[in-house]
C-alpha cells in the first residue's frame, strides 16, 4: 500500500509539472494552444495546490522530526539528504512567492526560481519518493 507521504509527493510532482507547463506555454511560445488567461489561471491554481501540499509536507516533516527526537534515533545519510533538499524546495518556493507578491522589482527572477523549484522537486522526488516506490514494488536494479 502506498503511504500518504508518497501520495503527497506524487501530487507535488504533478502540480509542479502543471505549473512548469503553463508557464513555459505563456512565456516560451507564440502559438499557444490555450489563451493566456486560462494558462495563468491554471498556473495560479496549481501554485495554490502546491502551497497547500508543501504545508502538509512541512507538517508531516515536523511530526517526523519530533518523533525522531523523542525516540532518540539518529538521522541516516538518506534522511539528511532528504531534509536538505526539502529545505531548499521550501526556501525557493517562499522566495518565489515573496518576489511575486511583495518585491515586484524581482518579478523577472520568479521565472528562474520556478524552474529551479521544479528541478529540485524532481530531484527530491527521485532521490526520496522514487527510491521508496521502487523499494515497495520490489524492483531492484542491482544484486
Amino acid at each position: 500500500m502506498i503511504s500518504i507521504k508518497i501520495l503527497v509527493a506524487l501530487m507535488i510532482l504533478f502540480f509542479s509539472f502543471v505549473s512548469l507547463f503553463t508557464i513555459l506555454e505563456i512565456f516560451g511560445r507564440e502559438d499557444r494552444r490555450l489563451s493566456i488567461d486560462k494558462l495563468k489561471s491554471f498556473h495560479k491554481i496549481s501554485g495554490r495546490m502546491l502551497f497547500v501540499l508543501i504545508i502538509v509536507n512541512v507538517l508531516l516533516g515536523i511530526y517526523m522530526l519530533t518523533k525522531l527526537a523523542t525516540e532518540g534515533i539518529n538521522f541516516s545519510a538518506f534522511g539528511v539528504i532528504h531534509a536538505i533538499l526539502a529545505t531548499v524546495v521550501l526556501i525557493i518556493f517562499f522566495l518565489k512567492i515573496l518576489f511575486i507578491k511583495r518585491y515586484n522589482k524581482f518579478y523577472n527572477h520568479a521565472k528562474v526560481l520556478g524552474i529551479l523549484l521544479v528541478f529540485f522537486t524532481i530531484f527530491l522526488f527521485s532521490v526520496s519518493g522514487g527510491y521508496k516506490i521502487i523499494n515497495r514494488l520490489g524492483l531492484y536494479f542491482y544484486q
